[in-house]
């Protein structure tokens, strides 16, 4: 199955990383590695997720990457990627992300994290 990632997804990727490198860059590096791997591997296992029922009819499941929550869809040939969240995300973060609206530079760290993901996609 192929893998795609929506916009909002790739945003919260960027946000995570920002998120976590104002601490430790090294370790944002690693859980953005954990997230793509485990979401290449949604292409061989795509329902190995819980599915949520709240979304029905689609097939919308969730997986949980170290403290991420990421939600996915399945479809006939596709696992898209919806939406990543920090399990314990702090107000700290709503600020930066309230900054990078703000201030347009954060658009180089997405096509970097646009990247990253892409390039662990079959057709990307």
């Amino acid at each position: 199955m192929n893998i795609q990632w929506t916009q909002p997804a790739l945003k919260d990727a960027a946000r995570l990383y920002e998120f976590i490198a104002s601490d430790n860059p090294t370790i944002a590096a690693g859980i953005l590695e954990s997230i793509r791997a485990a979401t290449a591997r949604l292409g061989q296992f795509p329902r190995m997720g819980e599915r949520l029922e709240k979304y029905h009819p689609r097939h919308v499941r969730r997986i949980f990457v170290g403290a991420s929550e990421d939600r996915y869809e399945v479809s006939r040939a596709t696992v898209t990627i919806l939406r990543l969240w920090p399990a314990r995300e702090q107000r700290r973060c709503r600020a930066s992300l309230i900054l990078a609206i703000m201030f347009p530079p954060m658009r180089a760290l997405q096509a970097r994290i646009h990247w990253i993901f892409d390039s662990s996609s079959p057709t990307g």
